[in-house]
């Protein structure tokens, strides 16, 4: 939820969708994407692991 809030209050194309449809939208988003999609694929799997330098390129855009 936090994710999904960080990006609807950044990217105001989606700030007004429902919480579904804002998912969707930002799944094709080029900054949004890669972190969502990533966590998406360890919630689903979580025998898959991710390295640090994984959590250190998805988690850049959050830095600021």
């Amino acid at each position: 939820r936090l994710i999904l809030a960080h990006w609807r209050e950044r990217i105001p194309e989606v700030s007004d969708l429902p919480a579904a449809d804002s998912l969707s939208e930002l799944r094709n988003h080029p900054e949004a994407a890669p972190l969502l999609l990533k966590l998406e694929q360890w919630l689903h799997a979580p025998t898959n692991e991710l390295s640090t330098d994984d959590f250190t390129t998805l988690l850049a855009p959050y830095q600021n």
